[in-house]
């Protein structure tokens, strides 16, 4: 394996950080393992029951940017295991939290009677860019070190938060259960 396969791969922080092999372990077997998930998507599930769907969803984005900026901080704590742990278990939660309500705006989009398929095309697009660019990351990686190319990660999803916005205002998620309501209320 070339060093910029293995830098694309899902644990090229910690290969690459002077993190002791012991401390590893226990970052990647802690409790983000199962229950930092389960917590996400259960705040998920809350924020956009309190929030609504448009606010949810900007706020999970937002959230998602701060928790990238873990990466950088573990960079600058190399060897501390609290910073690890803390990072890992953040992205778990994080990753829920947000698919949570991106789940539910993909709900929304798509057409009772073809559910399933229009289910399976839009939640096909989101891993595009993982399985597009993402072998390419190694190499700016390489290029430009590991806390320049969080940063600039971190940068870069600015544009996706005004897409977003851009999506929300021209395609709002549909109120469904009033649209149910309505025949109903009106017969």
């Amino acid at each position: 394996m070339s060093r910029r396969d293995e830098l694309a791969g899902a644990f090229m922080l910690l290969t690459r950080l002077p993190v002791a092999r012991l401390a590893r372990g226990p970052a990647a077997a802690a409790d983000c393992v199962w229950a930092y998930p389960l917590a996400g998507a259960a705040a998920g599930a809350v924020v956009i029951a309190r929030l609504g769907l448009p606010r949810a969803l900007i706020a999970t984005g937002f959230f998602q940017t701060a928790a990238l900026l873990m990466y950088p901080a573990l960079g600058l704590f190399p060897g501390h295991p609290a910073v690890l742990v803390a990072t890992s278990c953040l992205e778990s939660f994080s990753d829920t939290f947000a698919f949570a309500a991106f789940l539910t705006y993909l709900s929304t989009l798509t057409d009772a009677r073809f559910t399933a398929t229009q289910y399976a095309l839009l939640s096909s697009l989101p891993p595009l860019a993982l399985h597009t660019i993402g072998g390419a990351t190694g190499a700016m990686v390489d290029a430009l070190g590991f806390i320049p190319f969080y940063m600039l990660s971190a940068f870069a999803a600015l544009p996706g938060m005004a897409v977003l916005l851009i999506l929300l205002r021209y395609y709002p998620p549909a109120n469904r259960g009033a649209k149910e309501r309505e025949p109903s209320a009106a017969a």
